[in-house]
């Protein structure tokens, strides 16, 4: 563990890389060598969510310091952060142009997806999230695939959904098609209609295949369309039947133990159902055995929230506390579960054991 001057010397050389302050990160990096040489050094430097001097660099839109780091130093381009984030996925979703294209022309991989929120993104899908025309730009011109996407979710579908008319027309030009659907079979023209974006049904008409649900095939026809009820009842029939799938999804994962995709579908679930109690109770088991209690917990007390008469959302409430070690608390879960469940048997054991580690974290 560092000490607490180490931490200090942590916590200023990252925000010197953040801030541009050039001459007080090489400073500081000096007096943090021990012996193992500037590039391990401030290679091995990662504060709690594991993102180095590179990515706050990036962050920061500190091109300067971008160069020191790969140039001098030598640092990985493409090195990931703890959530598999990348400094250049750092510098898109900061807007930073060109800071951006420096790690571009120095290697960075323009399709290297990232884990955002528990999607999969890829940096031109992160570009259009984050408003930034000019790196949608420079990503396209630099070879990113324009339908490359993940769970249903591609850059054009994404626009549509914001409203993003420039970006459409972007998108379009470096070769996107809009005939691609979304996860709930809508193309983006359906989108943007539901959205009442005319301008952007306008746009995507010409180059949109006809739609034989939609029985006339024109940018009024296809807006009075996607607001008919008989489309709206359609719509509900499909996000059930989609929910269906994509919770039978993450118990398979889950049945696996591919605790990280089993979340990510029951987070792609929570756009059918996003007060599913049940979903938040399952996502909330899968972060608890990949020994995340801090979001085991969060999904846990959201999931109290919706259903505060379910025993079982009690049960991971505590299984999170006695993640992070807090038996007091963990105790205290499981006795509000006990409450609505006496009998619960898996309640009794997992409150004895809760009390017992706190007696016994006392006596350390």
């Amino acid at each position: 563990m560092a000490s607490h001057s180490e931490q200090c010397g942590v916590d200023r050389l990252l925000f010197a890389a953040y801030c541009g302050e050039l001459h007080l990160f090489k400073k500081v990096a000096v007096k943090l060598d021990w012996g193992e040489g500037l590039a391990k050094t401030v290679a091995d430097i990662k504060d709690s969510n594991g993102q180095g001097a590179l990515h706050h660099a990036a962050a920061g839109g500190r091109t300067q310091v971008c160069k020191c780091l790969l140039k001098e130093l030598k640092l990985d381009v493409d090195v990931k952060d703890g959530r598999g984030a990348t400094p250049f996925f750092h510098a898109i979703l900061g807007g930073h142009i060109a800071t951006a294209n420096y790690l571009l022309k120095n290697g960075a991989d323009p399709a290297t997806p990232n884990v955002v929120l528990h999607h999969i993104f890829t940096p031109l899908m992160l570009a259009i999230l984050a408003q930034s025309f000019e790196c949608t730009k420079l990503l396209l011109k630099e070879g990113a695939g324009p339908n490359i996407g993940s769970f249903g979710i591609t850059p054009l579908g994404i626009a549509a959904s914001e409203g993003e008319t420039e970006m459409i027309k972007c998108l379009l030009k470096g070769g996107a098609d809009p005939n691609i659907p979304n996860f709930y079979g809508l193309k983006p023209i359906e989108v943007s209609a539901l959205n009442g974006n005319y301008e952007d049904v306008m746009i995507l008409f010409p180059k949109t295949s006809p739609i034989q649900a939609i029985s006339h095939w024109s940018p009024a026809g296809i807006i009075r369309h996607m607001h008919s009820e008989e489309a709206r009842q359609k719509r509900n029939l499909q996000l059930k039947e989609k929910f269906m799938e994509l919770k039978a999804k993450g118990e398979d994962a889950f049945k696996r133990k591919e605790y990280l995709m089993a979340i990510r579908w029951y987070t792609e679930a929570m756009n059918a159902d996003p007060l599913g109690a049940t979903l938040l109770s399952n996502r909330s088991l899968c972060w608890a055995r990949l020994k995340e209690g801090e979001r085991a917990l969060s999904d846990a007390t959201a999931c109290i929230m919706l259903r505060p008469d379910w025993p079982k959302a009690y049960y991971r409430e505590g299984a999170a506390w006695m993640l992070l070690k807090e038996f007091g608390r963990a105790a205290d879960a499981f006795s509000n579960g006990l409450d609505l469940d006496p009998e619960n048997r898996e309640l009794q054991k997992a409150f004895s054991d809760a009390v017992e580690a706190s007696i016994n974290s006392l006596e350390i």
